[in-house]
């Protein structure tokens, strides 16, 4: 019987968490919806400009962003 929860188990994580690799590091460019890598600032697909560097601390952040979430900075 423990078998069977262990089974279940296993299965609802790998359901809820994704499979294997868990794609957390993974998004959908926002111009052509393909996967690509979480800190990607170009997509590889479409070469669009997804992310922009921060003037003020360096962090990458959403080129749609005004503001700089970590340091308050304006564009």
């Amino acid at each position: 019987m423990i078998i069977i929860y262990i089974m279940l188990f296993i299965i609802l994580y790998y359901f809820f968490e994704g499979g294997e690799d868990g794609n957390k590091n993974e998004e959908l460019c926002i111009y052509c919806k393909k996967k690509i890598n979480k800190d990607s600032i170009h997509c590889t697909n479409c070469n669009k400009k997804l992310k922009r560097v921060c003037k003020n601390c360096g962090k990458l952040i959403d080129i749609s962003w005004r503001d700089c979430p970590f340091c308050d900075e304006t564009k």
